[in-house]
């Protein structure tokens, strides 16, 4: 035999070893059994889509547990509570984000507060935050949140009724702004609640 086929063979044997014994070769169903991303033959990797837990789906700032409105402070303020899996009742004062209706004894102070006791009067609401899994707070300390009753935003609900002006001091809503504007934008123009009023009395 020439030597010089003898690598030739050498590497063709090897080859062909190779071959048999690979994972797909053994698999009855004569498909392939390696991780299409590390070919580990196993596929037990922490490569591997077939081991891989999908993520946990990030929670959303909704929070989807309702709470019991137990009282109406005024037009941009409630109190709520809601029990706990443990059993006990967690209480809190909300301020109502992007809206600052008129104070006790500024016009339409009244009517700002029956506007929100009405919308609230079936006792439940949920509270949305304005960032995902994180509760922020006040001076004040109270809750800072968007409120629904169902599917009706009642921060949005009160600016399109004229009780606030889209309020806009310490920044603009990241998820309703469009909501905020349009409603701001109607209320104006049926010159509703404060937009009734004098210049300068609007509670912006």
């Amino acid at each position: 035999m020439n030597r010089d086929s003898s690598p030739l063979l050498f590497c063709a044997a090897v080859l062909f070893i190779a071959v048999a014994c690979h994972p797909a070769a053994a698999s009855p169903s004569g498909k392939a059994t390696e991780c299409p991303v590390c070919d580990c033959p196993a596929c037990e990797c922490p490569m591997c889509p077939s081991t891989t837990k999908e993520p946990e789906s990030v929670s959303p700032s909704f929070d989807r547990r309702l709470w019991t409105v137990v009282h109406v402070t005024d037009g941009d303020t409630i109190i709520v509570t809601q029990r706990q899996p443990d059993n006990w009742v967690r209480r809190e004062k909300v301020r109502l984000l992007q809206i600052n209706t008129p104070e006790k004894g500024q016009p339409l102070y009244d009517e700002a507060r029956e506007a929100l006791k009405e919308m609230v009067k079936g006792g439940e609401v949920a509270l949305e935050f304005a960032r995902a899994d994180e509760e922020s707070r006040d001076g004040y300390g109270r809750l800072l949140a968007t409120v629904f009753v169902e599917d009706t935003n009642l921060n949005v609900t009160l600016v399109r009724m004229g009780m606030s002006a889209y309020w806009t001091k310490y920044g603009k809503s990241r998820k309703y702004d469009v909501a905020f504007r349009t409603a701001e934008e109607e209320a104006r123009a049926a010159r509703r609640g404060i937009w009734q009023l004098t210049p300068g009395t609007a509670s912006e």
